[in-house]
């Protein structure tokens, strides 16, 4: 298996491949494996919960009872639904004889998913079958961060496809709630708008070709080959209204589930043809297949033999693993399966020329150089090396770190000379460079992952260099009190966004606004800049401190300087609000303020494509004047990233400059 060191360096070619939007995540069912409905927890999207719910109806069926009676404890009641089902799929394994003696053959094991699926379609039909699995219930699962990551991926243009053989509708949520509050028609049209949903033959002729961006926005095309929760829920509902039982089991049947339909991707041959030409012109990225799949194995090991017989060999084994097509593999438990080793080994033999060193057991290291264990979870984050059972990779985890890095990443480069900031500091400064250098250290964008992990500095090296000053900023928090689910926590850097750029409106407690960096190249990193110079620690320059900093409504971003009372310092406060977001005619906040506002007014993309939400009056205040000055003049004045943030408010505050508004 891959050493730590191999698995940080796949980590950083999967980031690379991703910044290149090149990854298509390949997502199974362990990416949503922890979803809930909220105020409902009976129903849970797991390989283990379907084969439960099949099993138990089959023992309703040929008992002739229901799966709760007490007739039978449940090891019984198993035990029963095994030896029925082998008397009917497989009689001649029901018994074995040992001389004249028959004796009982231990139970094997129960039937599989689509074993089970399959016997339930066979007696009953796929409309029970989808019933009984609650298919059209999945509609209603919460979104975990794993989905909401991606959305934020998606929004930055970075990832534009993702296939998923799950049936529920967390991505697509997750996505639509990333644009702001899906009651609001604005961001929901937006949303619906950048979203092409396929999941059979029909909708891929429709939305397959269409443009990549629409008004701007990236589109998501999203590829369900195992069929859709929502379209059999529309179905159900169409029932409803016009009763037509055969096209309702026409609709259930799209929901792939049977052994039948998974050996042969059914007679729609869309999604296997996707498939294949995504693993020969992409990077498919595996995550949340912990299992057998005939999906995954089959068409990938088809794949790999065309591979063999006709790619290109290359005679070094790193070579191979940064090939513009090498898949990656999410694991949460600490080794491969033997089908996921089959898949990473079968595109290595394809690739490396035969009789390449490295050899032996250390050739079937190299062969799983694209793979990621559940013991780099531990590298990703401490916490987890405190399971029971040694740590583990979570998707959550996994799609966060990717993403946290990406947008460092992507921040580095809006902050190179000659993109968006350094133009505009150019425009308003003799020495624009410091500020922009100052910038780059202090947000912790220059940090790369480290080569060696052999000590406790390297380790917390590590921490650093792939989180950053993410750990703050870009870390999920609750803002409700504990009312939320974990999955709804706003990113704590879009909350802050939020209140700049809508000037001080609230977020909504389940809001999940993303505000991308390709969107707001330059106020995103000036509202960083301001943060991090006037609210960071006074002795760790570039640490923020949480509590300095507090979206007020009605306003903006507030950020406070604390006072001094040794040095004869008084606390005073200045507010974040993008150009043209404020309102003077606000006759009520609920934060007190003293009698002189000071306002700072950060530039930014003037496309600003939704209206300002309306403003929650608080308790009433007298404002005896409010002082506004842009972004720009404050940068003037400081000359220097070094010069100490009150004297240079106060200096700029207390006299009005040229070309400012008083």
């Amino acid at each position: 298996m891959p050493s730590t060191q191999k698995m940080i360096e796949a980590f950083e070619r999967l980031v690379g491949r991703v910044l290149d939007g090149r990854v298509v995540p390949f997502l199974g069912a362990g990416i949503s494996q922890g979803a809930r409905i909220p105020g409902d927890r009976t129903l849970e999207p797991s390989v283990r919960w379907l084969q439960e719910r099949l099993e138990g109806e089959l023992h309703r069926i040929l008992h002739g009872r229901p799966d709760d009676s007490p007739a039978e404890q449940p090891a019984q009641r198993t035990a029963s639904l095994v030896e029925q089902l082998n008397a009917v799929l497989w009689p001649q394994v029901r018994q074995h004889h040992e001389g004249n003696c028959p004796r009982p053959r231990p139970a094997p094991p129960p039937p599989k998913l689509d074993h089970a699926a399959d016997v339930l379609t066979w007696i009953s039909g796929a409309t029970r079958l989808c019933d009984v699995l609650r298919i059209q219930d999945f509609t209603q699962l919460a979104p975990l961060p794993a989905h909401r990551f991606l959305a934020y991926l998606v929004r930055e243009g970075l990832v534009t496809e993702i296939i998923t053989t799950n049936y529920d509708t967390c991505i697509e949520q997750a996505f639509r709630e990333s644009f702001g509050p899906t009651d609001d028609a604005k961001s929901a049209a937006r949303a619906e708008q950048a979203l092409a949903v396929v999941f059979n033959l029909a909708q891929y002729r429709l939305h397959a070709g269409r443009a990549r961006t629409v008004h701007g926005d990236p589109v998501l095309h999203l590829y369900k080959i195992n069929g859709d929760a929502a379209d059999y829920k529309a179905a159900l509902d169409e029932h409803q209204r016009h009763p037509d039982p055969a096209r309702l089991e026409r609709r259930a049947a799209r929901i792939i589930l049977t052994e039948r339909q998974l050996q042969t991707f059914r007679d729609e041959l869309w999604a296997r043809d996707l498939y294949a030409d995504r693993a020969r012109s992409r990077s498919l990225l595996f995550s949340g297949f912990g299992s057998d799949d005939p999906q995954v194995r089959h068409h990938a090991m088809a794949l790999m033999e065309e591979m063999q017989r006709q790619s290109q060999p290359v005679n070094d084994w790193q070579d191979l693993w940064s090939l513009p097509n090498a898949p990656f593999f999410s694991v949460y438990e600490q080794h491969l399966t033997f089908n996921q080793l089959q898949v990473l080994a079968g595109f290595a033999i394809a690739h490396v020329r035969p009789g390449t060193p490295p050899g032996g057991r250390s050739a079937l290291e190299a062969a799983c150089g694209n793979a990621l264990l559940g013991h780099f979870g531990g590298v990703l984050d401490e916490s987890q090396n405190n399971g029971k059972n040694g740590p583990r990779l979570p998707a959550d985890l996994l799609f966060e770190k990717v993403f946290q890095a990406v947008w460092l990443r992507r921040l580095r480069e809006e902050l190179l000379p000659g993109r968006t900031l350094d133009t505009w500091l150019r425009s308003i400064l003799r020495e624009h460079r410091a500020w922009a250098d100052w910038l780059l250290v202090h947000s912790g964008a220059t940090k790369s992952a480290p080569k060696s992990l052999d000590s406790r500095e390297k380790r917390a090296e590590a921490r650093a260099s792939l989180c950053g000053i993410a750990e703050t900023l870009l870390a999920r928090r609750d803002t409700t009190g504990g009312r939320a689910l974990p999955s709804v926590m706003a990113l704590c850097l879009m909350e802050w966004l939020y209140a700049v750029r809508t000037g001080g409106a609230p977020m909504a407690p389940s809001s999940d606004y993303y505000l991308p960096l390709r969107e707001e190249p330059l106020l995103i990193p000036l509202t960083l800049l301001f943060c991090l110079w006037i609210a960071s620690d006074d002795d760790e320059p570039g640490r923020i401190e949480l509590d300095r900093v507090r979206p007020i409504p009605g306003i903006g971003l507030k950020l406070r300087i604390p006072g001094d009372s040794k040095a004869g310092r008084v606390e005073r406060c200045v507010y974040l609000v993008k150009e043209g977001a404020f309102q003077e005619d606000v006759a009520a906040w609920p934060d007190p303020a003293p009698g002189i506002v000071w306002i700072i007014e950060i530039p930014g993309n003037d496309l600003l494509r939704e209206d300002r939400p309306p403003v929650v009056a608080g308790q009433p205040l007298t404002v005896v004047r409010i002082e506004r000055r842009t972004a720009a003049a404050v940068l003037r004045a400081a000359r220097i990233p070094s010069a100490m943030p009150l004297e240079v408010l106060t200096q700029v505050f207390a006299y009005p400059l040229a070309n400012e508004v008083p």
